[in-house]
């Protein structure tokens, strides 16, 4: 599973809310990589402004990257990346101060493609359409193993506390469509986000409620970690190449983001953030060789 927390605060917020998401971090690297230093990368935004950038990898952790970003101690953003062998998704989530409210969104992503449907989700019987084609019928498969793994009822009872004294709204990551191959969806690659995405305004009192909602969420994924469960061969092999394509996606999203904020230095601060991306285009045109070489050796 992969995780992402971004945080933008105002300064009267921002002292309370950087330190309990840079907690956040120091969690996960305990949790996942006592044994390393975290990396800091800093850099200058110009006009007095510096974006810090913290991470590690714990690839012994099937955890292939988790970076913490902040910009003045205001801005932040904590996302973790899983590796290809476990099922476990990976995490979203951010807190915004508009001046009137703190706005939060979490999402824990699926792996692979599920066709999870916010909408449906969103219905008290969340009853999907008959499937009706092949591709249709995976992802019912899929949604019933991620629904007994990760997305239990507990797991929606949770996110439904979290909505409980805040406006629901529209998630804005979640949403987020990946662009390339399709895996299993009949028109696109799917979107990035999964059946507990949440995006909520909380009134500017209740900012540790906020707070709470990406602690919570962070303490989910490292219990999903302590004990991931293993995906099978052909399923590490899908998971990679969907991977790929989410990585991608966010990372591309980020430099545009910043990039427009900031110009060049943005960029760079979304790079550092973004981590090696070395996943990317390596599944189409490495995949087929190694295919080459097998059924050569079967010969």
């Amino acid at each position: 599973m992969q995780l992402a927390i971004a945080l933008v605060l105002s300064h009267a917020s921002a002292l309370d809310v950087g330190a309990s998401m840079r907690a956040t971090m120091h969690k996960l690297h305990t949790a996942l990589q006592p044994a390393t230093p975290l990396q800091e990368d800093v850099i200058d935004l110009g006009d007095g402004a510096r974006g810090t950038v913290l991470s590690f990898e714990a690839t012994d952790r099937d955890c292939a990257w988790c970076a913490a970003c902040s910009i003045d101690g205001t801005s932040w953003e904590l996302e973790a990346w899983n590796g290809p062998s476990v099922e476990a998704p990976h995490l979203y989530a951010s807190l915004e101060d508009d001046g009137e409210n703190i706005e939060v969104e979490v999402d824990f992503r699926p792996r692979l493609d599920a066709g999870y449907d916010l909408e449906v989700e969103a219905t008290a019987d969340r009853v999907y359409p008959a499937p009706t084609s092949r591709a249709a019928f995976s992802q019912k498969a899929l949604r019933v193993d991620y629904d007994e793994l990760f997305f239990s009822d507990e797991a929606r009872a949770w996110r439904a506390t979290k909505l409980v004294d805040a406006e629901s709204v529209t998630p804005r990551w979640a949403t987020l469509v990946v662009e390339g191959r399709r895996q299993y969806g009949d028109e696109d690659a799917g979107a990035v986000g999964g059946p507990l995405a949440l995006r909520a305004r909380y009134p500017r009192d209740s900012v540790s409620s906020a707070i709470a909602v990406c602690d919570e969420a962070a303490d989910r994924y490292v219990a999903w970690m302590t004990d991931p469960a293993e995906a099978s061969w052909m399923r590490t092999r899908l998971i990679f190449a969907r991977d790929s394509q989410v990585r991608q996606a966010v990372a591309a999203k980020r430099v545009s983001i910043l990039g427009e904020r900031f110009g060049a230095a943005g960029r760079d601060l979304a790079k550092a953030m973004n981590g090696r991306l070395d996943m990317q285009g390596f599944w189409s045109g490495v995949l087929p060789v190694i295919q080459l070489a097998r059924v050569a050796a079967m010969a």
